[in-house]
């Protein structure tokens, strides 16, 4: 019988990082995978028929006049039109279906965040792997991409962490026996440990973390990263309360590695 792990969590968050860690340990994750680019040399570890299903779902259920980025599922409404995923069920049933082979899979997609309940019902079995990442450092790091509106509405990075973020903490806690929430900080760390305590809780078998391939991967992700502006950290503190608040929150309900 197959298992499923499915990992998640915000956009610029290290939920690449992760996969690439879970699939040297032999997680299957996909036969074809979203390449690489400038804002993600080492790739994105993200099966493109998922991707391609996940797209449209958020899109659609996205208000139609609302200004901001539907293909992460968010706009100024923060609102989503669920409703709109009833006709979906299948083809997610069927993309399911095609990856089963393996004894374990999954795969790696920041929109699942928002379409986890959905998920949850076409596999119930499926185990929840969510990263999170500084709000401050995932905020700077959108701002960064190439498009006009996250750098000309700085806010917009904070405002789509807490939508992400607030959806998955409620997932984890109302479904605790199959989540675990995983901080980038813990990880960057001490990653053999808590990528071992990971699989673990939730009772994943199979897999085989390398240390030194683990530490491999680690040093090449940090080459990409930019380096963080304590100012930058300060300021947002400040200004973003709601986020900081959130932020505590989750490591919280982390738990100790």
């Amino acid at each position: 019988m197959s298992q499923a792990l499915i990992i998640t969590g915000m956009h610029r968050s290290g939920t690449s990082f992760v996969a690439e860690l879970f699939k040297s340990a032999g997680l299957h994750i996909g036969e074809r995978l979203f390449p690489g680019d400038a804002g993600n040399p080492r790739g994105y570890f993200e099966d493109e028929d998922i991707l391609a299903l996940q797209r449209s779902m958020l899109a659609k259920a996205c208000q139609a006049d609302a200004v901001g980025w539907p293909d992460w599922g968010w706009t100024d409404a923060e609102t989503l039109d669920e409703g709109t995923w009833a006709n979906d069920e299948p083809a997610m049933r069927a993309l399911a279906e095609q990856r089963k082979g393996p004894k374990i899979w999954g795969w790696k997609d920041p929109r699942t965040t928002l379409l986890l309940e959905q998920w949850l019902h076409v596999l119930p079995e499926a185990r929840f792997l969510f990263i999170v990442r500084e709000p401050w450092k995932v905020a700077a790091s959108i701002q960064r991409l190439p498009a006009e509106i996250f750098r000309a509405r700085p806010e917009i990075g904070a405002r789509i962490w807490l939508f992400y973020n607030r959806r998955l903490l409620a997932f984890a806690k109302k479904h605790s026996e199959r989540c675990v929430i995983m901080p980038m900080p813990w990880l960057a760390n001490t990653p053999h440990s808590v990528l071992t305590h990971a699989i673990t809780k939730l009772e994943v078998e199979g897999l085989r973390f390398d240390a030194a391939r683990s530490r491999e991967i680690l040093d090449g992700r940090k080459q990409d990263a930019q380096s963080s502006d304590a100012e930058h950290e300060r300021t947002f503190r400040l200004e973003y309360r709601d986020s900081v608040v959130l932020w505590q929150q989750l490591l919280a309900a982390a738990g100790g590695f």
